[in-house]
Parts: C-alpha cells; sequence; structure tokens
C-alpha cells in the first residue's frame, strides 16, 4: 500500500479550452429503453443513446427508490461485456446503481489508425454525453466510475477531462499511451501494430512516430485535473499489459492517491480486484 501523498495540495483547475475540444454540442437527442431483467434488489435497462458523437449503449443497473449516485463502470479492451457487467452487478447489490458505457469497435480496427485521435476523442464525448444523460433522466448528481485496465486508462481520462467524475477507482491503468503500445506483450495490441503496419506499409518505428506526432488524448495531458483525494489506484509490479512503470506514472500525474500495488501479473490482478 501506497498511502496518499500527505502535502497535495488539489488537482490543477481544468482550462476552458478542455471543455471545448472534448465539446459535447447538443448532447443527445433521443433515446431508447429496454427492460433486461429485474432481479432481487435491482433491475437491469438496456439504453440506446442517438447522438452527434454516435450511438451510445449503456446497461443499467438500477434500484427502485431514486438516489443521487451512479457509478460508471469502463469496460477493458475488447469490451469483455461479462467482466463490466459482473462489477456492475456487484455494486448494484451494494446498494449503488452502475452503468455500463460500452465500447464501440473504432479503437480496434486497424483501418482507423489515421484517425486514432478522433476515436479517443469521440470515446471522452460520448462518456459526457452518458452523464448529461443520467442527470438530466435520472437526476443523477453524485458520479463515480471504476475502470480497469483499458478501462482504468479511459478512467483517468473521462474523469480528468469531466469534473463530473468526482469519486474515481483504477485498476491497471497507466499513463503515456504510446509507451503503454510500444511496451505492452498484450496479443491483441501486439497483433494491431502489425496489423497496421501492413495496412499502411510503415514500418514499427512510423507507427509510433504518427501516434507521437496525432495522439493528444492521453491521462498524461488530463489526469492531473483529476481529485487525488477522491482516488484509488491499483497497480501491478509484473503487469505485462500496463507496465507497471506506467502506472507510477499515472499515480504521480494524478498527484499520488492512495495506492494498492499487487505483486501479480495483469490478469492474475483481475482475480484479486
Amino acid at each position: 500500500m501506497m498511502p496518499m501523498n500527505g502535502n497535495y495540495a488539489g488537482p490543477v483547475p481544468r482550462p476552458p479550452d478542455l471543455d471545448v475540444y472534448y465539446s459535447r454540442g447538443d448532447s443527445y437527442q433521443s433515446f431508447t429503453e429496454t427492460l433486461v431483467k429485474e432481479r432481487n434488489g435491482y433491475t437491469q435497462k438496456n439504453i440506446v443513446i442517438q447522438s452527434e458523437a454516435g450511438e451510445i449503449t449503456i446497461d443499467y443497473f438500477f434500484h427502485d427508490e431514486p438516489n443521487d449516485d451512479l457509478v460508471f463502470v469502463f469496460p477493458v479492451l475488447g469490451g469483455r461485456p461479462m467482466l463490466s457487467k459482473y462489477f456492475a452487478k456487484y455494486f448494484a447489490r451494494e446498494g449503488l446503481d452502475a452503468a455500463v458505457v460500452a465500447r464501440v469497435n473504432d479503437f480496434k480496427e486497424k483501418e482507423n489508425f489515421l484517425h486514432i485521435e478522433e476515436v479517443l476523442r469521440k470515446g471522452v464525448v460520448r462518456d459526457r454525453i452518458a452523464i448529461d444523460f443520467f442527470e438530466k433522466e435520472y437526476g443523477k448528481k453524485d458520479f463515480g466510475t471504476f475502470g480497469m485496465s483499458r478501462g482504468g486508462i479511459n478512467v483517468a481520462i473521462s474523469a480528468g477531462v469531466d469534473e463530473r467524475l468526482q469519486y474515481n477507482i483504477i485498476a491497471m491503468g497507466g499513463s503515456g499511451l504510446i509507451d503503454v503500445f510500444e511496451s505492452s506483450e498484450e496479443r491483441r495490441i501486439r497483433r494491431f501494430i502489425q496489423e497496421v503496419q501492413e495496412e499502411q506499409g510503415i514500418s514499427r518505428e512510423e507507427f509510433f512516430e504518427y501516434m507521437r506526432a496525432n495522439v493528444i488524448t492521453d491521462p498524461t495531458r488530463v489526469a492531473k485535473h483529476m481529485d487525488a483525494r477522491d482516488t484509488l489506484l491499483m497497480i501491478s509490479t509484473y503487469d505485462d499489459t500496463v507496465p507497471y512503470r506506467n502506472g507510477l506514472q499515472l499515480r504521480d500525474e494524478i498527484g499520488n492517491p492512495e495506492t494498492i500495488v499487487l505483486a501479480a501479473g495483469h490478469k492474475t490482478s483481475v482475480l484479486f480486484t
């Protein structure tokens, strides 16, 4: 366990241009809701929101009695709906409404590499629109997040951009997306890099040169705007997917929040979590 920095003075104020870059525009235009299942203590709905940033699909787990609280669960790489829904159901059983914001497949498709920053930016915009939706339609006021791996990186970005995501848990996340891509032993990441090289006819060096020149949406730029006092970080010393040094980098950028250090690999840490 690493305790929080006792000299922490608070987050770095967000500049106005951050809100402009990740603008929600007119937010959402319409939505549909479908009842999925009623369980002992909570209900599950599927929500589909239509917006200028694209369609946003959400699995919502909620209680009959209205309340102000909502936990957003951000999925891991590849979506893994079973894993993200497991945590959402856990929060629901513990009395907290929870929502899983599905990730679109744009990030994983090699043909979108030349538009990677737009894909990343739109992901943040969709998260902000989801917050708008729950504020307006369900009267939510107090928002938290839970994200693991890629989901943890998403937390560090979206919570860094939007102050409404106040209480945040990041498990096996890190900062420095380009370094994570370059160092990760994750099979899907390595395959993505190889496929892009073949698709674009570029070398590995050219792949990362393009990323360094174009990627703006990264915890490195915005994690400092999160409040370390309301953040819990979990990192793994033997993580070969999101390297330990990138977890430490994120910790430093947030302001050294309370941190749980696991002597485990990336996948084993899921079991600890």
